[in-house]
């Protein structure tokens, strides 16, 4: 299927970072999806990417949600400090009413992975806005998730008869590759991961149904990336998940209970 050809049920996906499409540059050529990106990804001080995204979705024919509102990643960051949900609630509403007007059928997007904090935001933003466009439909709509960092973790991404796998034809991996390394704002990113695993780790895609964040074992990675922050100077506080995150994810859990049990998947 060549890309930008829509062949499915109409998609969405929906990302913390630009940059994230990437991870589903397949995905995305076959299914051509609405985009929602949460940030413009300039971290505690970098330029954003955004135009870099929009770039390459447009060489896919897909197109970021423009109505959709981008923040900076340190915006982000003060409001999951903030404790105020209703922030997060804005963006869950915007989400779920474009599911339902859109008629998305599946969405896809970031995995909780105690990586960084928008990534796991961005997992409870996705699960809260099916379940209460689902509601409100009356329509099943399928919910997936996708690891970003398992590299990193030295972990491996883990697979059973749930996932739903996109394994990239020659060609299209080559121009995903290519892609990769032209993002320069990923650069030292991108040359990690391959370095770490190969190229041909990344001709598979995996999702797997979306699943609701888990207490972490022990504190996540981005508790330890804060701290060292805070010594730099870059940030005044760290975010922790018992503090900050949880209280979030608990009250998003609790305003879909309000909105209406989802249908069954």
């Amino acid at each position: 299927m060549e890309a930008g050809v829509r062949a499915y049920a109409p998609t969405a996906l929906v990302i913390a970072h630009p940059g994230h499409e990437l991870r589903t540059f397949g995905w995305v050529a076959r299914h051509v999806p609405r985009v929602f990106v949460l940030t413009d990804g300039g971290g505690a001080g970098e330029r954003p990417r955004l135009a870099r995204t929009d770039a390459l979705l447009a060489a896919l024919g897909a197109v970021r949600e423009p109505s959709f509102p981008v923040q900076s990643d340190r915006q982000m960051y003060e409001q999951m400090l903030g404790g105020d949900l209703a922030p997060f609630i804005e963006l869950v509403e915007r989400l779920a009413a474009a599911f339902v007007t859109q008629g998305i059928a599946t969405v896809a997007g970031d995995a909780t992975e105690g990586f960084n904090p928008t990534h796991d935001l961005c997992r409870g933003l996705v699960n809260t806005a099916v379940a209460i466009a689902q509601a409100r439909s009356r329509r099943p709509i399928a919910n997936y998730e996708f690891e970003l960092t398992e590299w990193e973790r030295g972990g491996n991404a883990s697979h059973d008869g749930s996932c739903v796998h996109v394994s990239l034809a020659e060609a299209v991996f080559r121009r995903k590759l290519e892609a990769a390394r032209g993002y320069y704002d990923l650069h030292d990113e991108v040359d990690r991961a391959l370095a770490a695993r190969g190229e041909d780790y990344f001709r598979l895609e995996c999702m797997r149904p979306g699943r609701e964040p888990e207490e972490p074992v022990e504190p996540p990675y981005y508790e330890l990336i804060g701290e060292d922050r805070v010594r730099h100077g870059t940030y005044e506080r760290v975010l922790r998940y018992a503090d900050h995150m949880r209280p979030i994810l608990v009250g998003l859990r609790a305003y879909a209970d309000q909105q209406g049990r989802p249908l069954a998947a």
